[in-house]
């Protein structure tokens, strides 16, 4: 009998964006690495509806803040999943001689295994987890969609920048901006920030631009051609001396951040000008 894990899909934008099957990009290269090793990996609800997932430039730690259970079906091998789980952590965080600590914990506090045959839930460290953490894991994570709900349906105050503006990709609203798109991408034509402590940090340097979160629809791998969310390759792999990236095809705008490795650099100083207009004014 074939060794199964289930995995249950997350949506922290369902308000706004509901009916999505939605992963974050970590979860999609666990799956891949886990159905490379021979486990099949259904993702529920398990129905018709495609995989999409969740793309963000910044703090990998955001792809493991939400809870992520897998559970093993038929005696799937807890120690083959395990080993499977922590050589992905070694291989994409390995950095200056280490594994990114930070984002390790974040993982072991949000990853988590359930023995199916016998109820055992275990994080990737192997620790025993109570069925109470996985309800305050639960809890919280819901109360983050609903916080996104309240941000991403604010009304502006500044009826010429209609656009909330976030800070690393969390639902707090730091700020507004006007957002218009063309066939190079997305520009932030107006911008201001309302929140103190992150207006001082962007002056510190702290906070360095924009990036924008969204969610996957359709992407394709640079190794077969066919849809990533599907195929065997993961990105950064050399297959053939052919490196896998994917080209992200359709997406869905969901919120705009303020962060400190941003996609949007070039967008700060006007951010800065705006602001002391805004002073000034």
């Amino acid at each position: 009998m074939q060794h199964s894990i289930t995995i249950k899909s997350f949506n922290p934008y369902e308000a706004r964006f509901p009916n999505r099957k939605v992963l974050s990009a970590s979860e999609i290269d666990i799956i891949k690495q886990l159905r490379n090793a021979g486990i099949d990996v259904t993702v529920l609800p398990d129905d018709s509806r495609p995989i999409e997932y969740i793309f963000r430039k910044g703090n990998n730690i955001l792809d493991f803040i939400y809870p992520f259970i897998l559970t093993l079906w038929h005696e799937a091998p807890k120690e083959v999943v395990l080993n499977i789980i922590n050589d992905w952590f070694r291989t994409r965080f390995f950095t200056s001689g280490q594994v990114d600590q930070s984002v390790k914990d974040a993982a072991t506090q949000n990853l988590v295994i359930v023995e199916n045959n016998h109820g055992t839930i275990i994080n990737v460290n192997g620790d025993i987890v109570s069925p109470e953490r996985i309800g305050e894991m639960i809890s919280r994570a819901q109360s983050e969609r609903d916080a996104f709900r309240r941000s991403l349906s604010s009304v502006s105050s500044y009826p010429d920048m209609p656009v909330p503006l976030h800070r690393d990709h969390r639902p707090d609203v730091v700020g507004w901006a006007k957002i218009s798109m063309d066939n190079f991408g997305l520009h932030i034509d107006k911008s201001i920030i309302t929140d103190p402590q992150t207006l001082s940090d962007i002056y510190a340097k702290k906070l360095k631009g924009f990036s924008v979160a969204g969610i996957a629809s359709k992407s394709v791998c640079s190794v077969c051609g066919d849809d990533y969310v599907l195929c065997e390759h993961r990105t950064g792999v050399t297959y053939e001396s052919i490196e896998c990236f994917n080209t992200i095809m359709k997406a869905t705008f969901v919120e705009c951040s303020v962060v400190e490795e941003p996609t949007l650099s070039n967008c700060l100083l006007e951010l800065l000008v705006n602001q002391q207009e805004h002073r000034e004014g």
